[in-house]
């Protein structure tokens, strides 16, 4: 399946857009953060590697049940269907989560503690801030979206009719609405590579991501210091910072400021 007839089989809504002023935050442990001033990319892992099992996945209205809802009471085949329909929707599923790398990102005026605690797995991790209109300048014209993702009930959700190409992957279950996320998307679609049997495949190249080229100094506005780190922890982000050449500001997180009265 090439992306160009993506549209064709994924019927689903149009992509909301956040305004360009909005702020985005990234929370990330001090190796990601390291790992993103080296390469000065934003690393995109597929869909496949995400944990919740719905990532990439159509609701039902969408997805298998309707088409098998065309074969008759005697289980013959409806005309134009051909009889393993079952198993290449599968197959395009997995495709469809091999083929899309994904950047997630927070959406908020504000840091958010939950995301702290959430998306850290230690207390030595940094949050970088920048905006909608930012991020979005490094989008590629070709293969990629941008958009918020829109949570739904997989079960009783009813898409309008307008086709678009990549919305599967900015569809999450209600249960994440607290994350209030942003994506990047970019798609990739080799299906003789993601099709073959495990065994077949290369371990080496598993749940490989893609990178996206920014301009850091241009995209980060800022940087926080997680609020329960030590205070010397911010020194050391500060000077891996600038042994990187970067001099965006690098602050202590607004949730360690003391209470007026």
């Amino acid at each position: 399946m090439g992306i160009s007839n993506l549209s064709e089989t994924h019927h689903i809504i149009e992509i909301e857009q956040p305004e360009d002023e909005e702020k985005l935050w990234r929370y990330m442990d001090l190796s990601k953060y390291v790992s993103l001033l080296r390469s000065q990319s934003i690393y995109l892992p597929p869909l496949s590697a995400f944990d919740d099992p719905f990532e990439g996945s159509n609701p039902k209205s969408l997805g298998l049940t309707p088409l098998l809802e065309t074969f008759d009471a005697e289980g013959s085949i409806a005309k134009g269907l051909p009889s393993n329909i079952s198993e290449m929707v599968k197959m395009a599923s997995t495709v469809f989560k091999n083929g899309m790398y994904v950047s997630c990102w927070h959406l908020s005026a504000y840091e958010s503690d939950a995301m702290w605690k959430l998306y850290s797995s230690t207390i030595d991790s940094i949050c970088i801030q920048t905006t909608c209109g930012k991020l979005k300048s490094y989008i590629p014209n070709t293969n990629a979206q941008f958009g918020k993702v829109q949570y739904i009930d997989y079960a009783t959700y009813v898409a309008p009719s307008t086709p678009v190409a990549y919305s599967p992957a900015f569809f999450k279950r209600q249960s994440f609405e607290h994350e209030k996320e942003v994506r990047i998307v970019l798609a990739d679609m080799e299906p003789d590579k993601y099709l073959r049997s495990t065994s077949e495949r290369d371990s080496s190249q598993e749940d490989i991501g893609k990178a996206l080229k920014v301009d850091l100094k241009h995209l980060v506005d800022r940087v926080l210091i997680n609020p329960l780190a030590p205070s010397w922890f911010a020194e050391i982000v500060k000077d891996i910072t600038s042994r990187y050449n970067f001099d965006f500001p690098v602050e202590q997180s607004e949730l360690r400021d003391n209470p007026i009265f």
